[in-house]
């Protein structure tokens, strides 16, 4: 699916969504990412810049909408039912990571390739496992659940306590036996609030 036709606002403002003008019935193509966002109730916290606020249809449906909010301390993804009046959307978050191990990984030829094919949109986190540097990019465009903060298909990448990379492998978190609840969850995000 290619991204929606956007209308650019004030400059490094970021872009709005032609959707968002119809469904939030704006007059006009003035309103920042941060208005819009009061408005469907995803401002962040504290009035924080929004670097990036995008939205992309669910997979399967028109009617379900995923946004994706970044700041510059958050990742802020929400289910969005432009149709529903009413419903509040779902939403969660996650603090922007930022580490020489994130920044180490994002140099490997797989990473650069991911975040090309992701359109930048893309999630980092960082955790030590087992003696291990293992670095997380999550394409944000699409997640298991429209208000899910990961993705579909997570790049997962590696390091020996060296500081080798050992790996860089995507890890869908959708294994064969969650793939009917999936796809049960996705039928009901078309007809529950």
């Amino acid at each position: 699916m290619a991204m929606l036709p956007c209308l650019p606002t004030a400059p490094n403002r970021g872009l709005i969504p032609r959707h968002l003008h119809h469904f939030l019935k704006a007059s006009h193509q003035n309103w920042t990412p941060l208005s819009q966002m009061m408005y469907l109730g995803l401002a962040p916290a504290g009035g924080a810049p929004i670097l990036r606020a995008d939205a992309y249809p669910a997979l399967g449906s028109i009617f379900v909408w995923r946004t994706v909010v970044e700041t510059d301390g958050r990742w802020i993804t929400a289910r969005i039912r432009p149709l529903a009046r009413g419903a509040p959307p779902r939403q969660e978050s996650a603090p922007r990571q930022t580490s020489v191990w994130i920044e180490r990984a994002r140099e490997l030829p797989d990473v650069r390739g991911y975040a090309w094919f992701a359109m930048g949109v893309v999630r980092a986190t960082e955790a030590d496992r087992d003696g291990q540097h293992v670095v997380e990019f999550h394409d944000m465009r699409y997640g298991p659940r429209p208000e899910s903060i990961d993705s579909m298909w997570p790049l997962q990448v590696t390091f020996d306590k060296q500081g080798r990379p050992l790996s860089a492998e995507t890890h869908p978190p959708t294994a064969a036996s969650n793939r009917w609840r999936i796809l049960k969850e996705t039928w009901s995000d078309l007809w529950e609030p």
